[in-house]
């Protein structure tokens, strides 16, 4: 599998060749249609009362101090509190749930057949180390990453210079490789296919 250089490779998000990108994309996808559902009522409520004839305190008896009736401060009272509540239960459940994918894609324990691969950032280019017990079996290439199908892979993200950000949107999220330190993640590919990465970072 070539990770990085085909051209005609695919380098979408939405098009994803393993579980830790189907993962990223429903999450996205199901954020996507709530927020879509929320300004589809917002918009709703605002016309409504745009479409009344009287609109606010104009549709009901003025008293002396031309303030709304008690019922009326009630009734707004009621209906912003309920805004309130809904809005603080909706942004702490996407809260739970991105956490939740953010868990299911980091790193699990991994099993015995993982391949741990090492991929160091360069002002331009990738250096990937393909990591052995034995080591006359330790391969290096450059801005090309190989991987079985179905297997999990271990990525020992580093960089040598400035940070740097491993992306493969096909295969998973993205990851900072942050100079003197090593960051952890895995992939793995459910089909046989071509899936371009970058360096999302100006680097």
């Amino acid at each position: 599998m070539n990770a990085f250089p085909a051209l005609l490779a695919s380098q979408s998000a939405l098009e994803p060749g393993g579980a830790n990108a189907s993962r990223i994309l429903n999450l996205g996808e199901g954020m996507v249609f709530l927020l879509a559902l929320i300004f589809v009522a917002v918009m709703i409520m605002s016309v409504i009362p745009l479409m009344r004839r009287h609109r606010g305190i104009d549709q009901e008896p003025l008293e002396r101090t031309h303030h709304p009736s008690e019922a009326t401060e009630r009734k707004l009272t009621i209906v912003v509190g309920s805004a309130v509540g809904a809005t603080v239960i909706i942004l702490l459940g996407l809260v739970v749930v991105s956490v939740m994918v953010g868990k299911s894609i980091s790193m699990p324990a991994m099993p015995s057949n993982a391949i741990t691969v090492e991929v160091t950032g360069n002002q331009w280019w990738w250096n990937v180390r393909y990591m052995n017990d034995d080591a006359s079996k330790i391969v290096v290439t450059a801005n090309e990453l190989h991987i079985p199908v179905g297997r999990p892979i271990v990525i020992r993200g580093m960089s040598n210079d400035v940070i740097h950000s491993f992306w493969i949107p096909g295969l998973q999220g993205k990851r900072d490789l942050i100079p003197s330190r090593v960051n952890t993640e895995w992939i793995q590919a459910d089909h046989p296919g071509r899936f371009r990465g970058q360096c999302a970072e100006f680097c």
